[in-house]
């Protein structure tokens, strides 16, 4: 999930997966998958910055040998 800030300053969270678009049109709106449209503060750049922070952040945490032996310990993992 990302933090996004509303027009009125709310702050909510977003799945960047459900993210069709981001469009700046002055005011940033994001296109969701559900066809929603959510008006926000943030700018499209600090919003793709996070999206690839987050994205980056899962990544690693699938990719770090900890997590693997952890799962394959617990029989989380797919066979």
């Amino acid at each position: 999930m990302i933090l996004v800030h509303s027009m009125q300053g709310e702050e909510m969270y977003i799945n960047p997966n459900m993210i069709e678009m981001i469009r700046a049109t002055p005011d940033t709106v994001l296109f969701l998958s559900t066809n929603k449209r959510i008006l926000v503060k943030d700018t499209p750049q600090e919003l793709v910055d996070r999206i690839v922070a987050y994205r980056k952040r899962i990544f690693n945490q699938r990719m770090d040998p900890t997590n693997l032996i952890t799962a394959l310990a617990d029989g989380d993992m797919d066979e």
